[in-house]
């Protein structure tokens, strides 16, 4: 998986991870995988019922939290940008 981060006024961090599953990576979740190129994190969840994938970015600090989501992740190889997107303040973890 490789993306960017992009924020108004910041410099774009690109993101990196080769995560390793037991199950089929089309149906795969996974959880806290660190970003290679940054310290951000990245959890991936997949619902079934509609090929939807679901990704929570957390910064460095453990201090804010970013939503987004696909319909049809299965059906094609890239997915379009989904954002901007606002972020949630969370307790330090």
């Amino acid at each position: 998986m490789k993306f960017n981060v992009s924020s108004p006024g910041l410099e774009s961090l690109y993101c990196y991870m080769l995560v390793h599953v037991k199950q089929d990576a089309r149906h795969a979740s996974f959880s806290n995988q660190k970003c290679v190129g940054s310290n951000f994190t990245v959890s991936w969840g997949y619902a079934e019922e509609n090929d939807a994938g679901i990704m929570t970015i957390l910064n460095p600090e453990g201090t804010r939290r970013c939503w987004f989501g696909w319909r049809g992740v299965n059906a094609r190889e890239d997915l379009e940008d989904a954002g901007p997107n606002n972020t949630k303040e969370t307790p330090p973890m």
